[in-house]
């Protein structure tokens, strides 16, 4: 079944594991850190009408989805210049925040011909050219399979709103080997955006959906990783 990819304005919501980030001193592992919904963080393409969300995990460290740096029309990479991390609460206020970046981690795979070959290796690490005072979200060290998950993310929301930072609960959640699959709780916009714990911890990066249309109930997932085993 044909898998799509959650972007705002088009039919697609956005590394086999955190093996591809990049070890970093200032990444909080020994204690969770109080919840700071800034580090909540919207990505963007020069040029690219839609945006993806994403998540600060260091002062200079944003986890994201890979296909929402990739362009599957020309088959490569956006360049390294034209990506952007937006900070704030709402896209479209003149207070909102866009911060370049000075890299990308390793990436998962050089070229994609399928959305479904994003499967697994759907999470990419952008580094921030300058670090920023935000308290970043806590990796989760192991996943609760019975806990509530919930999705961030700066996607269309239930009236059709897209572009303000909300969260929403996940339904019929259930965690798998490499991903958490779930019904309904993102939308186009939220890929690359986390999946946080009842305690706010990181345990997975919003990816694909089965379903074209946010009104519609159908397998999504999003890309978990092991923090303990990677990290």
């Amino acid at each position: 079944m044909r898998y799509f990819i959650f972007l705002f304005s088009v039919y697609l919501l956005s590394c086999s594991s955190i093996s591809c980030i990049t070890n970093d001193e200032n990444i909080q592992d020994k204690e969770t850190l109080p919840f700071n919904s800034n580090a909540i963080v919207a990505i963007k393409v020069k040029g690219e009408k839609n945006f993806c969300s994403g998540v600060l995990i260091s002062p200079t460290q944003v986890l994201t989805a890979t296909h929402c740096i990739y362009h599957m029309k020309t088959q490569r990479y956006a360049s390294i210049e034209h990506i952007k991390v937006g900070i704030g609460e709402n896209l479209f206020d003149k207070s909102f925040e866009w911060k370049p970046i000075s890299k990308t981690g390793k990436l998962p795979k050089e070229t994609f011909y399928s959305t479904e070959e994003f499967i697994e290796r759907d999470i990419v690490q952008l580094f921030l050219q300058d670090p920023v005072p935000i308290t970043p979200i806590t990796l989760a060290k192991e996943i609760d399979n019975d806990a509530s998950f919930y999705a961030w993310g700066f996607g269309e929301d239930q009236w059709g709103y897209m572009g303000i930072k909300k969260s929403r609960q996940l339904v019929n959640a259930k965690v798998e080997d490499t991903v958490i699959s779930f019904t309904s709780g993102a939308c186009r916009g939220d890929s690359g955006g986390p999946i946080l714990d009842s305690e706010n911890r990181l345990v997975a990066i919003i990816s694909l959906s089965r379903v074209p249309l946010c009104v519609e109930e159908g397998k999504r997932i999003a890309q978990r990783f092991s923090f303990s085993s990677h990290l």
